[in-house]
């Protein structure tokens, strides 16, 4: 999810990766391994491929988290614990910061297509009327479509979702 106001020429972006620990399907998921680095690791140097991010953060609550995204270079901020989803811990950072756009990059999406990404910001710069977008595919399969684990958007006939 990405979102924006107060559109102007010069806006600046932050990308921020929402990663935590307890996760209930798969604890330590940011910290496990993939192809020789850590999933977070994977995820950032791949966000940071954007040419549209002026800055990049990862906001956690475990101190694990924050101590290896430090150990690989990247920028981490801490959050409350209590807080429910990642979409809250990114709100929380964005809060603190002096941004007009703000990315939401998913913490286990590691070959997120930066294309994507970086038309979604340019339509948050171009189109004053647009102040959130959501990346989405068509098209799934009924396996997806029964799966509780694969986010689903449901749009209606002029594509806005729901």
């Amino acid at each position: 999810m990405i979102s924006g106001v107060e559109k102007s020429s010069k806006m600046k972006v932050v990308g921020i990766i929402p990663a935590r620990y307890h996760s209930t399907r798969l604890p330590g998921k940011p910290l496990r391994r993939l192809a020789g680095k850590i999933l977070i690791q994977r995820v950032y140097e791949n966000a940071a491929r954007c040419r549209l991010l002026d800055d990049l953060l990862v906001a956690t609550d475990d101190e694990r988290i924050r101590d290896a995204v430090q150990e690989f270079g990247g920028k981490a901020v801490m959050t409350p614990a209590d807080l429910p989803s990642g979409s809250d811990r990114c709100a929380f950072v964005a809060q603190t910061l002096e941004a007009e756009i703000i990315a939401d990059i998913q913490g286990d999406e590691p070959f997120l297509d930066i294309g994507v990404l970086e038309q979604a910001i340019r339509l948050l710069r171009s189109d004053p009327e647009v102040n959130i977008v959501t990346a989405a595919r068509t098209g799934i399969t009924s396996e997806e479509l029964a799966d509780p684990n694969v986010v689903k958007v449901l749009l209606d006939k002029n594509r806005n979702a729901l």
